[in-house]
């Protein structure tokens, strides 16, 4: 099973990327450029995406519009970033 979902970059002060995952509750991760924040992000997916599954609780479904918050941010990059998930894995509707 295939899941996308929007990640939201914000370059740091420190020269990386700070990435955050609106659809997905709690994903949030680093990377210093921007392939290693896209990466991150995947892995950050996956990770949270698992533990729900162990848990018995259902995946997150990107909705068809996604919020952001900008406030006090100069820049932010918009990404879409896919996930490959087991068989088996429940959604939410």
């Amino acid at each position: 099973m295939r899941r996308t979902y929007t990640a939201v970059l914000v370059p740091d002060s420190q020269d990386g990327y700070v990435v955050e995952v609106p659809a997905v509750p709690g994903c949030v991760t680093y990377g210093r450029t921007l392939g290693e924040a896209l990466l991150n992000a995947e892995d950050a997916i996956r990770g949270v995406l698992e533990v729900l599954r162990e848990d018995g609780e259902p995946l997150p479904k990107e909705g068809p519009t996604v919020t952001v918050r900008t406030a006090r941010r100069p820049e932010v990059l918009l990404r879409r970033v896919a996930v490959v998930l087991p068989e088996g894995a429940t959604t939410v509707a």
